[in-house]
């Protein structure tokens, strides 16, 4: 039996983004198809992540999160679950946008489940971000109408159905704060009398990603606005196990055209099957 797939959105997003232009262009369908095992999670906060054991969504504190909490506890959790129901000892982790960012906290500061990754599968990955560019994610489809013909007919509709989901506000700060140290890929900053109770330091540590042993694949594109190649290269070079580092050769393809553009199979899609067939 292979061992199953798991999938983890972006900021923003939820699990549905994953299956919305259908079986043909779709990683999560054409791996189902070849007889992997499937999973989709939803982050914290997104619409179908609401219940809280005792808080409500109208709460303060039912947000009191960012990708540090998702990473050393909601995403350990979530892979127990799948293995305990699936009875395998790893699975395969294709993440996208903070979905890595999610990984990337677990893999250092939760070591132990490095084993229990076959391959982790990065698209656009961030850590790192003092070279991202600003941008306007709609602006292209109001003034370049040969960008549209790369763009699955209906998905922005339908990723607009779909989303955008819900995030809490310390979520953005904790990019933010990645954004102003540029070259460093740091736990939550909560200045440096509360950092002294925390972390024992007047600023945060930054997160240990030479101790992330798991296999990694890294995808990107140099169009990407978010996940600036520059960033992406910082990472591939602090991790001990990059098994495959590889450059979407298309000048238009961006951040988010992993999940609505045209032709994954091409661009990344098909390497990955075959990356998931060789360590099955």
């Amino acid at each position: 039996m292979y061992p199953p797939v798991y999938f983890q959105h972006g900021l923003l997003a939820s699990s549905d983004l994953w299956l919305m232009r259908g079986p043909e262009e779709e990683l999560a369908f054409q791996l189902a198809l070849k007889g992997y095992d499937i999973w989709l999670s939803n982050v914290r906060g997104s619409t179908y992540s609401r219940n809280h054991t005792t808080l409500s969504p109208d709460e303060e504190k039912f947000w009191d999160f960012s990708w540090h909490e998702m990473g050393t506890r909601d995403l350990p959790a979530v892979i127990d679950f799948i293995l305990a129901k699936t009875r395998q000892k790893r699975l395969f982790y294709i993440g996208h946008s903070m979905g890595t960012t999610q990984f990337y906290v677990m893999a250092s500061a939760r070591p132990e489940y490095n084993d229990k990754i076959a391959v982790h599968f990065s698209l656009a990955p961030i850590c790192f971000m003092g070279n991202m560019r600003a941008f306007d994610l709609f602006h292209p489809f109001a003034v370049d109408f040969d960008l549209y013909k790369y763009v699955i007919k209906d998905t922005v509709a339908l990723f607009l159905g779909h989303g955008p989901n819900g995030v809490s506000e310390r979520t953005l700060q904790a990019y933010a704060q990645l954004l102003l140290w540029g070259d460093k890929f740091n736990r939550f900053d909560y200045g440096p009398e509360e950092n002294l109770l925390r972390y024992g330091l007047r600023y945060p540590p930054a997160y240990n990603l030479s101790a992330i042993t798991a296999k990694v694949a890294i995808y990107f594109a140099d169009n990407d606005y978010l996940s600036h190649p520059k960033d992406v290269q910082k990472l591939a070079e602090k991790l001990p196990r990059l098994i495959r580092y590889k450059l979407i050769k298309h000048k238009k393809f961006n951040h988010m055209d992993y999940i609505w553009g045209t032709d994954s199979q091409k661009h990344f899609a098909g390497n990955i099957i075959d990356t998931i067939r060789k360590y099955s």
